[in-house]
Order: structure tokens, then sequence, then C-alpha cells
């Protein structure tokens, strides 16, 4: 029997070498958009942050759309083939690197919140003290920041 990832390709020909030459620079594109947002969200800066935001969106919609062209074109019973290593490879490295920005935009979502509450006196926090009650709430201290 014949290994099912080496005669995936053939059903498609140039429509799937096309498609995975395709997908390979789109995903070498979103490994480096990736890394700029890396740096914007390390850097805190929020502009930049929405252009790259803006860039990579713009890669996945166009990613996705071309997964199902290459799909659509290894056949009924679609296969990537081993010689698309490279693809799967790149794929898995921007799965990681967009999970490490998730991870870093998470952190600073958390410690703006924690910055939040201490100026305006109050506490997101419901966890439970040593003797296992929930800390009371504090209602702020009566003075506000600011008005708009």
């Amino acid at each position: 029997m014949a290994d099912r990832g080496a005669t995936a390709a053939a059903p498609g020909g140039p429509a799937v070498a096309d498609a995975h030459r395709y997908l390979v620079d789109r995903f070498t594109d979103l490994q480096q958009v990736l890394l700029e947002e890396r740096d914007a969200l390390l850097g805190r800066s929020p502009d930049r942050l929405e252009t790259v935001l803006a860039r990579k969106e713009a890669l996945c919609r166009d990613i996705t759309d071309r997964q199902q062209t290459l799909l659509g074109a290894l056949g009924p019973d679609p296969v990537l083939p081993e010689s698309m290593g490279d693809l799967r490879a790149l794929a898995e490295t921007c799965r990681s690197e967009n999970a490490l920005n998730g991870r870093i935009a998470n952190r600073a979502r958390r410690t703006t919140r924690r910055l939040l509450d201490a100026l305006t006196g109050t506490s997101g926090d419901d966890a439970y003290d040593r003797p296992g009650q929930t800390p009371p709430r504090s209602r702020g201290t009566g003075h506000r920041l600011g008005t708009a």
C-alpha cells in the first residue's frame, strides 16, 4: 500500500504547488507580523499595535481562504503531503508565537487592571483570605480622579 502523504499532492497538481508556495509566503509574513506584535506589546505602543493587528487579521483571513483552496485541490480526503513539512512547521511556529503574544497581552491587561484598581481604590480580586473569607471590597476613597 502506498503512503497517503506521498500520493496526496497528485490530485491537485499545479494548484496544490501554487497554494503551497503562497501559504509558505503568507505564513512567513505572519511570523514577522507576530514578532512586530510582540514588540508593540512589550513596548506598550497602542498605535503601533493597532496597525500590526490590522495586518495580522488580513493575513489570517488570506491564509484561511488559501488553506481552503489547498484542501479542495487535495481532493475529497485531504492529507497534507510530507513534502509540505515546511508549511506545517511554519504554521506551528506561528501558532506558538501567537500563543506567547496572547500570554503577554493578558499579563499586561492584568497589570493595567491592578493599577486602575489601586488608583480608584477598588479591588478586582475575589480571592479568599487566610480564614477562608472573601475580603471586603473597598468602595474607593470618595475622591474623583478627574472628569471627562
